[in-house]
């Protein structure tokens, strides 16, 4: 399925900076829809490890994937990072995928109608569709089960207790969404307001659910001990022995479980019982898969997947922009490019208590880092062009994205004028050297991805910019999934200068306000992170993690403007032009106020063995490998 089916169903997600610096998601730096980085709310990440594996050979009907990082989890509701939602892509269809722009094509459910006023839509549920462990056919009650008790954290609405990152999807104007059954495959949710966009931003057309009758084995929902903690209902089902030993997805999706070892590698095998097996699909032929084994493959480092499929070892990977050239003209690997890649990325500021103060305290000091960095010299010379800059939180070739933004000269100089300005009298110059309230040079702890080249290499640039300020910079080097849960995931535990309960729960990646919630570990920037979603629906990527009380908010932003509001005013304006101009005003805000350092959106550029088959002409956003899993074959 294409990253943007896969992005509209985890509905947005966190990437991991890779590869080539594509989103692969919480976006990592990633090159390719097949590289990808990840961790889950509740878990503990872990450090890849390579693992002997069997080779693929000629001829032979198996996938593997190489990438750098590796699944958490294989809970359906604990999906906040590509890695994890890539995986579960194989076991788990969603209710339907979208074939280019507003078009879509049924997959769970077979049938959709908005509404003429767009306040309610009604959704038929396929007639064979049956889960595995015994709970028998999926029906209007496990949806609706789904949207009360889980997206919306039951008739109480604790959705912290419940800990769903996704719930604000299901709030529309500050009020919930309704769901009501209407048959056994046949319910209407009623919104609370008229959306016309309704089917792109839809979650619940794109969302993983589970059998009602496992829901309720969770209640009454509050927080219970899991592995000496204490943890969310989200984490306490991800324990449930069918998710664990991957037996629930009966004939739901293309593969079936078969192995996992945590951080390694993940097998699955052809599903016989696919639903969709044989089944006509717009543009993709008969429903396979065609493949008989897709295993995703986890490397320490970048490099190694580079060799594996030199070798043929493996059938693909992600690759790095100024890694394109090298890898593609080794013997029987082709590149696969695209100009609409997925996902924005920027380097991270905390806003939190546990970060350097003057950047929440100041825009200057934060337009201060856009003055340093040269996103040019970013695409350029480290993504060899494959790229685009950005200003503002919106792919560059997005529909929204503004003609006009505020802009910031590129220049030492008017950072350290800016630096000087924003943050006041107990900090200073002398010479050339920035000083703070301690009367010591102003040192900054920078957190990078180090399981690939490219987010060093940033890291260093980025390091060299702000020395040339006279800031200093500490560079801390660990895997995706260690960032997010050691400086992303937050709590009022980690803090120990507060004593109470948080004012709000959001999620684990915003479990309370920036001064009471803070990361495991102290830390000023991040690079190596980007974020995901549905580029013709941006209001809600927006809302769900810029807003004070939103789910992906990690750094703790806490806007002076009504981010919300203006995000939901173009979701329901009654005209294209009305979506445009608040989308308009949206995205300049942002790009004035830098709660994060915009940088670039990112290219797709993916290594394939030349035998494999079925790749898209990439002539439009839509036009992904991903959106082809269930249709490429490797030569036989």
């Amino acid at each position: 399925m294409s990253d943007d089916q896969i992005d509209e169903r985890r509905r947005r997600v966190l990437q991991a900076a890779a590869a080539a610096g594509v989103s692969v998601t919480l976006a990592g730096c990633s090159s390719g829809g097949d590289g990808d980085g990840e961790g889950t709310p509740g878990t503990d990440a872990t450090d890849s490890v390579d693992e002997e594996f069997a080779p693929q050979g000629p001829g032979d009907r198996s996938w593997i994937t190489g990438t750098t990082s590796g699944a958490q989890s294989l809970n359906p509701l604990a999906i906040s990072d590509e890695a994890t939602n890539n995986r579960l892509d194989l076991l788990y269809d969603p209710g339907s995928v979208t074939i280019d722009g507003l078009e879509f094509e049924g997959r769970m459910i077979e049938e959709y109608e908005i509404a003429d006023d767009f306040t309610a839509a009604t959704y038929r549920l396929r007639d064979d569709l049956e889960w595995g462990a015994d709970y028998g056919q999926v029906t209007a009650d496990d949806y609706v089960s789904f949207v009360r008790d889980i997206a919306l954290g039951g008739p109480d609405m604790r959705t912290g207790v419940v800990g769903y990152s996704q719930t604000s999807s299901y709030i529309l104007g500050g009020e919930p969404i309704e769901i009501e059954k209407l048959g056994k495959l046949e319910f209407r949710v009623n919104l609370p307001q008229s959306r016309g966009f309704w089917l792109s931003e839809d979650p619940i057309r794109t969302a993983y659910v589970l059998p009602a009758d496992l829901i309720e084995k969770y209640k009454p929902f509050e927080q219970r001990e899991v592995n000496g903690n204490q943890a969310n209902v989200i984490t306490q089902i991800g324990q449930d022995e069918a998710i664990v030993e991957g037996d629930l997805s009966g004939n739901l999706g293309p593969f079936n479980f078969e192995s996992w070892d945590k951080g390694q590698k993940l097998v699955v095998s052809r599903n016989e019982d696919y639903y969709l097996s044989g089944t006509e699909l717009d543009g993709l032929g008969a429903a396979g898969p065609n493949l008989e084994e897709y295993t995703y493959q986890v490397f320490d480092e970048q490099s190694t997947a580079y060799s594996a499929v030199r070798a043929g070892d493996i059938t693909t990977t992600g690759v790095e922009g100024r890694k394109v050239e090298d890898v593609s003209q080794s013997d029987g690997v082709s590149i696969f490019e695209s100009d609409f890649g997925e996902g924005t990325f920027f380097l991270s500021l905390n806003h939190r208590v546990n970060g350097w103060a003057p950047i929440r305290e100041s825009r200057e000091v934060r337009q201060a880092f856009a003055h340093l960095i040269d996103k040019n010299t970013l695409v350029d010379q480290i993504f060899s062009g494959y790229g685009d800059p950005i200003g503002t939180f919106h792919e560059a070739w997005g529909p929204f994205y503004p003609d006009d933004l505020p802009t910031f000269e590129t220049g030492i100089e008017p950072a350290k004028e800016k630096f000087a300005n924003g943050t006041g009298s107990d900090y200073g110059y002398d010479g050339d050297t920035f000083l703070g309230p301690d009367g010591e040079q102003v040192e900054l702890k920078m957190v990078i991805d180090n399981t690939q080249q490219t987010p060093e290499i940033v890291g260093n640039y980025i390091k060299q910019r702000l020395g040339e300020a006279g800031i200093a910079v500490t560079i801390e080097g660990t895997s995706f999934g260690k960032i997010i849960a050691n400086y992303l995931q937050n709590s009022v535990e980690n803090n120990p200068n507060y004593d109470g309960e948080p004012s709000f729960q959001a999620s684990g990646f915003n479990n309370g306000a920036y001064d009471e919630a803070i990361g495991k570990n102290s830390w000023d920037l991040i690079y190596g992170v980007g974020f995901s979603g549905n580029p013709f629906t941006p209001w809600g990527t927006i809302r769900a993690l810029l807003p004070e009380q939103s789910q992906f908010n990690f750094m703790g932003y806490r806007p002076d403007f009504d981010v919300s509001g203006t995000a939901t005013a173009a979701a329901t304006a009654s005209s294209e032009e009305g979506t445009r101009e608040n989308m308009n005003e949206l995205f300049t805000f942002l790009a004035r106020d830098q709660p994060l350092t915009w940088l670039f959106s990112p290219q797709a550029t993916v290594a394939y063995r030349r035998p494999v088959e079925g790749l898209p002409e990439p002539d439009s956003f839509w036009d992904r490998p991903d959106a082809r899993t269930i249709g490429l074959r490797t030569t036989e």
